[in-house]
């Protein structure tokens, strides 16, 4: 019998609570550890995340770019009607650079029988 009047025997705390307890400890050190690497893998992902939102902003910047020029190109009738007339142009100047020596020698010809 104790000092209380109880038949229990004292074990000091009960069926191995030490043992118990240290269990506990190591897993909550565990729950510890991982939870810091949890926190400096979100870092680093916020870190990434800040980092994509830059090049996002750069991309849309370019397609924003890319869509101006777009719009200001000439479109393709324009760019086919001006061919046309550069192609106008082109066989008007080669007609007039081989009928230039034909009127000339004509003209030197006719000048000569002329004064003859």
């Amino acid at each position: 019998m104790n000092d209380t009047g109880s038949n229990r025997l004292i074990t000091g705390g009960g069926d191995n609570m030490e043992k118990r307890l240290a269990v506990l400890e190591a897993e909550v050190s565990h729950i510890k550890t991982d939870i810091t690497e949890i926190k400096a893998d979100q870092k680093n992902l916020i870190s990434g995340m800040a980092d994509i939102k830059a090049d996002v902003k750069v991309l849309i910047q370019k397609i924003v770019d890319i869509d101006d020029k777009v719009a200001t190109k000439a479109s393709e009738d324009f760019v086919e009607k001006k061919a046309g007339h550069i192609k106008i142009w082109m066989l008007s100047l080669l007609l007039v650079s081989i009928a230039m020596p034909i009127i000339s020698f004509l003209l030197n010809l006719y000048l000569e029988t002329k004064s003859s």
